[in-house]
């Protein structure tokens, strides 16, 4: 078996200024829609079996444009799973949703303590 493993398309977020996405809902911009269409294309005809992806808006977008393009019959699976087991490695981050990378920096911000 082969696992592949594709990070989100660009959003409007990723450009700059750069923002900390955190768990924020955002979308493809038009950009990394093209992006998703590309990548499925030249995944056509890699045997891929399964998509399966999270439920945040930009990877469930990039994961159903992919699906889309590898014919539209391959299982595809929101996994409900995901949030729950990375969020844990992510709780320092998302303090720093929605902020520009550049307002984030060394000693800009003290994490609240629990």
């Amino acid at each position: 078996m082969k696992l592949l493993l594709v990070r989100h398309s660009q959003t409007d977020w990723n450009r700059e200024p750069a923002r900390c996405m955190g768990w924020a809902e955002v979308e493809l911009n038009e950009t990394g829609r093209a992006q998703a269409h590309d990548l499925g294309r030249a995944l056509k005809d890699s045997g891929v079996e399964l998509v399966v992806t999270s439920h945040l808006v930009r990877a469930r977008e990039t994961a159903e444009i992919l699906h889309e393009e590898l014919g539209g019959e391959l299982p595809f699976v929101v996994d409900p799973r995901l949030p729950a087991d990375v969020k844990v490695l992510t709780l320092a981050y998302t303090f720093f949703e929605s902020m520009t990378t550049s307002a984030v920096t060394p000693g800009a911000r003290r994490l609240p303590s629990s």
